[in-house]
């Protein structure tokens, strides 16, 4: 950690507006006035992030708290609003309801082909549904140009599951490429609260630590992207709600991860799936 430097206030305490101060929230952890450590181990994530920790001491009341320098951590709680708000003055309690809080809600695009099966749908629906965080919303897009498979019979199986959100989306058009398609997906839930979706596809298992590990990636990993590039079976390309908002998505048929190259808006945050989530890749 940082030297510690001291000030003379509470208001002293931010370095930038994008730093967290540690002070009066739930999960410090004191001995004495001085705090030594996170009950929510966010200092312990920081620092394998090689996140700035720098301590303060308030000359005050005495206080000797820790600064998250430019970082905003997404744990912090007041601690009299979270025992209020929680119901509860116990940590653990609060913590637990904290983790259910920063669940990061998501749109699953699933497109069902030609070759598919109302039994795969079945599968990857479970799939799906078994996940530790499941989509916030569900469009099942139907590219099986097959006239008996009817969206009726997809609603039913539809209807089985527990998603908030789910739809489908028939694709008439033989030779409309999958990026247009997503687009199209897009245009039709861009009013719904998400962060980012991802495409899979009925033809290949998605697997049980998917969601868990993007998760992981985001809020202990420290990790970020606007698009992550699929693996080599066509599966996982994920893209942040607002990247595809901010450039029209794959428009006039330039693909997204173009056009942010073009215009030079941090390339380096376009990664392939794998780096995010490592059971994405294709052995």
């Amino acid at each position: 950690m940082s030297e510690k430097k001291e000030v003379e206030s509470d208001a002293d305490i931010q370095i930038s507006m994008s730093s967290t101060a540690c002070i009066n929230c739930v999960f410090a952890t004191y001995d004495g006035d001085v705090q030594n450590g996170c009950s929510a181990n966010r200092l312990e994530k920081f620092n394998q992030n090689d996140i700035p920790i720098i301590a303060f001491e308030n000359k005050e009341n005495g206080i000797t708290s820790f600064i998250i320098d430019s970082k905003v951590c997404v744990y912090y709680r007041n601690k009299e609003w979270a025992q209020k708000s929680y119901g509860s003055e116990d940590s653990d309690d609060i913590l637990a309801k904290v983790e259910r809080e920063l669940n990061i809600p998501y749109h699953a695009l699933l497109f069902f082909r030609t070759e598919n099966s109302l039994e795969d749908v079945k599968s990857r629906l479970s799939e799906l549904e078994d996940q530790k965080i499941k989509p916030k919303i569900l469009t099942i897009i139907d590219r099986s140009h097959t006239e008996s498979v009817m969206t009726g019979e997809l609603m039913k199986i539809c209807q089985n599951y527990k998603f908030d959100h789910w739809r489908i989306q028939a694709i008439q058009a033989i030779d409309q490429i999958d990026n247009d398609i997503i687009d199209l997906a897009y245009d039709n839930t861009k009013k719904m609260k998400y962060m980012f979706y991802i495409v899979l596809d009925c033809t290949h298992p998605i697997p049980a630590k998917m969601s868990e590990e993007i998760h992981k990636s985001l809020h202990d990993d420290m990790k970020s992207f606007t698009v992550l590039k699929p693996n080599d079976n066509g599966v996982g390309k994920t893209v942040l709600k607002a990247a595809h908002a901010k450039y029209n998505g794959n428009s006039f048929t330039i693909p997204l991860e173009d056009k942010i190259v073009h215009y030079d808006d941090a390339p380096h945050l376009i990664k392939k799936v794998e780096e995010i989530c490592s059971s994405l890749r294709v052995s």
